[in-house]
């Protein structure tokens, strides 16, 4: 019919044009036109029957989907659809942009498909809408969208894939995806605890939960139910999608926010309390300030608030446990204009007679120092305490703790005086806190602070002693006793001799198992009139046998610091633990402690001058974990793994930077070094000085040479 219309219409045109053109022009244009008409005619033909193989690119199909496509071989140029834009999420709903005349598509979620087809799309309506199915695996699935031609459709093919978003599963059973306004996440489906409360959470991922998704707490087919009677939903919500709480019978929710962000009808049409004032980490109801608007009574009866470890003894008219109360369902009709009290009682106590008298607190447990900070466990919901020290009363209001904390902490006076200073604490109800009273105090413990201006604190077992504040002798050498007051000392608390002038010397009993952070930090120079000039604080440190423990930066810039030898027992070295030790030139590493290099790039940071001698063979770690220093790998070291004896060289027990500093000589406390030689007492052969091993002869045994320093 193509070609006769066509044919029809050219014809006319050649009998207008032969009344205006000479006879030969009029033969031209009709042989013209006829050439035409064959033309088009071989293109029509070719379109409706030619085949073709397809690439298998266009979203992971090879060749053409549909039904009719002439005994099995796919069309050749074929037109490739355009891919679904537009994916987001509300609720456990996928929407994404239709795209005009397509039906058919396929959803990917992590490599599982969903067929899509013949979609209905009701006229005006441009996106399509898919079920997501019920996740259980805890993770983060990627979800695309593919357009496909119809089965009857044989002149296009399947597009690429949309872009991919995603949508998250977590182990307390959320399901989260990003709002559809990018202004942080919302809920696609919600869940509840046993009691049947759910908390909404403040935050996911760091960015705030601004929205409640279609759907996402209502009982779906195909997904876990659960029993849901309150829901605390914070301020950071400021959407609820459609049906999110149909069918939720028995649900109240108490709402921070102070202004309805939603219809009766998204709510479910049940009670909603409008401007609750929530706890500090918004996971229960602590007042609300009632007003003639912010009740939505719904159809049904209001179910109580819920506590995680209590259950709701009513709205108190006044902040004490005693105070004339109403229940959750009487506080409807209770006076306008007026702050109510949840009150909560906990679990296990009498509803009689806990309405009438407060709870007392648990007391804070676990006491012990680390340096001069004072550290308590925790009571669970508490944020005010009362320290004594000594009969001084000191008062710690709203402690912040970060998630995850089990401890408080409280910084000690200056205590100069010396004698034993008995410490203990007491909880504290918060000025919100109407339903419970001060604990009992605490066990006590003792902070010892000496004549010379040190202290010693009990250490976290409760069971041996801490110096917890370093001193300085008048010779600058400080030996600290293996034991004190009965128990061994067996720690060098955070901080302890940080900044302490004038001492270069500091011996350490074996018992010492533990060097806190920043314990021995910054020890700046300060000029001595005497014979030698001038004298840098630590200069060197005896660490005993029997050190685990080196905590972050305990040395840190401890300028005047030139040997260290680690003995083998220890356990975890922190991060930044000799930082910015510019004079430190030697360290001896154990055996045992080799692999601590390798989680640890930044130990010896900024030690320029050093040079490190381990008693492991292997290299285990690359050059920058240990600042781009020499390295000696392999040595033997002395029985008490104190100093080094010899050393077989090869090509890989050298670790030589670039560019090349000298080499310093190895350590051993009183003698000096004289080189390395050949034989075992430098009789015979070549000797080496500590930089010239470097390039001595491979595939030879090396020697430390030592001699006495003379007194």
């Amino acid at each position: 019919m193509l070609q006769s219309n066509m044919a029809t219409q050219t014809q006319s045109q050649t009998k207008e044009t032969s009344e205006a053109l000479p006879r030969e022009k009029m033969v031209v244009l009709i042989t013209l036109a006829s050439i035409m008409v064959c033309i088009l005619g071989l293109l029509i033909f070719s379109w409706t029957t030619g085949g073709g193989s397809g690439d298998g690119k266009d979203g992971g199909n090879t060749g053409h989907t549909g039904g009719n496509n002439n005994g099995g071989e796919a069309p050749v140029n074929l037109i490739q659809l355009v891919a679904p834009t537009n994916l987001w999420f509300d609720g456990p709903h996928l929407f994404f942009s239709m795209v005009p005349n397509v039906r058919d598509y396929t959803v990917d979620i992590d490599g599982e498909q969903i067929q899509i087809n013949n979609y209905f799309f009701p006229a005006g309506i441009q996106y399509a809408m898919v079920d997501m199915p019920y996740l259980s695996a805890v993770k983060t699935y990627n979800v695309k969208v593919m357009s496909r031609p119809s089965s009857d459709n044989t002149t296009h093919r399947n597009s690429a894939w949309s872009i991919t978003e995603r949508y998250w599963v977590t182990s307390s059973g959320w399901h989260f995806t990003l709002s559809s306004a990018s202004d942080g996440f919302q809920i696609a489906r919600g869940n509840a605890n046993a009691n049947g409360n759910s908390v909404i959470p403040v935050q996911f991922n760091a960015q705030p939960v601004t929205a409640i998704g279609t759907n996402s707490f209502r009982q779906m087919a195909g997904f876990p139910d659960f029993d849901l009677k309150s829901v605390i939903m914070p301020n950071t919500i400021t959407r609820i999608g459609d049906n999110a709480f149909l069918d939720r019978t028995e649900l109240t929710i108490y709402a921070e926010s102070k202004t309805e962000i939603s219809t009766a009808t998204r709510m479910g049409n049940r009670p909603v309390f409008w401007g609750v004032a929530l706890s500090q980490y918004r996971n229960f109801v602590v007042s609300f300030a009632k007003t003639e608007s912010n009740i939505h009574r719904g159809n049904l009866g209001v179910s109580e608030p819920n506590r995680d470890g209590f259950y709701f003894g009513g709205w108190g008219t006044m902040p004490e446990c005693t105070a004339q109360y109403v229940s959750a369902q009487e506080i409807v009709d209770a006076p306008d204009d007026a702050t109510y009290y949840a009150i909560w009682i906990q679990n296990g106590q009498d509803r009689g007679v806990c309405q009438h008298c407060l709870i007392q607190l648990d007391a804070p447990a676990h006491l012990y120092f680390d340096g001069a900070t004072l550290y308590f466990e925790r009571v669970e919901g508490v944020y005010d305490y009362t320290v004594s020290i000594d009969g001084t009363e000191y008062h710690i209001n709203n402690f912040h703790f970060n998630p995850g904390v089990t401890h408080a902490w409280y910084t000690m006076p200056n205590l100069t005086f010396p004698q034993n200073y008995p410490v203990k604490v007491m909880s504290r109800p918060g000025p919100e806190n109407t339903t419970h009273k001060n604990s009992i105090w605490s066990y006590t413990i003792n902070y010892w602070v000496t004549p010379l201006g040190g202290a010693y604190g009990l250490a976290e077992d409760n069971q041996s002693y801490q110096v917890s504040k370093g001193w300085r002798e008048g010779n600058g050498i400080v030996t600290i006793p293996a034991t004190w007051q009965g128990l061994p000392v067996t720690e060098i608390g955070v901080n302890a001799f940080r900044n302490i002038p004038f001492t270069y010397n500091v011996t350490l009993p074996n018992t010492i198992t533990r060097i806190g952070a920043l314990a021995f930090a910054f020890g700046h120079l300060t000029t001595v009139s005497n014979d030698a000039g001038q004298l840098s604080t630590l200069k060197s440190i005896n660490l005993g046998n029997s050190l685990i423990v080196i905590e972050e930066l305990a040395f840190m810039n401890a300028i005047a610091l030139e040997h260290i030898v680690l003995p083998n027992t220890i356990a975890k070295i922190g991060q930044g633990a000799f930082w910015g030790c510019a004079m430190l030139r030697t360290v001896l590493l154990p055996h045992p402690i080799g692999n601590q290099l390798t989680h640890n790039s930044q130990m010896f940071h900024n030690c320029h001058n050093l040079t490190l001698y381990t008693e492991i063979a292997t290299p285990f770690a690359t050059p920058e974990r240990f600042g781009n220093r020499h390295m000696f790998w392999g040595m033997k070291l002395s029985d008490d793994k104190t100093y080094v004896v010899s050393f077989d060289k090869t090509e890989d027990t050298i670790y030589i930077p670039t560019p090349t500093p000298f080499a310093m000589p190895p350590y051993r406390a009183g003698y000096t070094f004289g080189g390395w030689s050949t034989s075992p007492d430098g009789e015979e052969g070549e000797t080496y000085t500590a930089h010239g091993i470097t390039s001595a002869p491979d595939g030879v045994t090396y020697y430390a040479l030592w001699t006495l320093t003379q007194s």
